[in-house]
């Protein structure tokens, strides 16, 4: 079983990253992390799609970041890193 506790952990590190940037939509800032977390881990999740365009009859692609298969824990620890990096900047910032 999974430790019910990551809930509230991941929960809060997601909450404290939307606090700094609170004018960011919920799921901009969840784009922003899938795309971070991709391009941080070989592009983990990444898929090309391929749409078919009606009008002409033509394909044309484009890439999107499913992350249904990253493990809790995996993620745990990008927010971590990702919540620091992102601290450190606005701190720097600040000086």
């Amino acid at each position: 079983m999974r430790d019910p506790e990551r809930i509230e952990r991941i929960m809060s590190m997601v909450q404290q990253l939307w606090k700094q940037e609170p004018d960011m939509r919920f799921f901009q800032l969840m784009a922003v992390l899938e795309s971070r977390y991709s391009k941080d881990n070989n592009a983990f999740g990444r898929r090309e799609l391929f749409e078919k365009e009606e009008s002409r009859g033509s394909f044309f692609t484009y890439n999107i970041v499913d992350l249904f298969y990253l493990e809790d824990d995996k993620l745990e620890t990008f927010l971590v890193s990702f919540l620091a990096e992102h601290q450190a900047k606005k701190d720097s910032i600040n000086e």
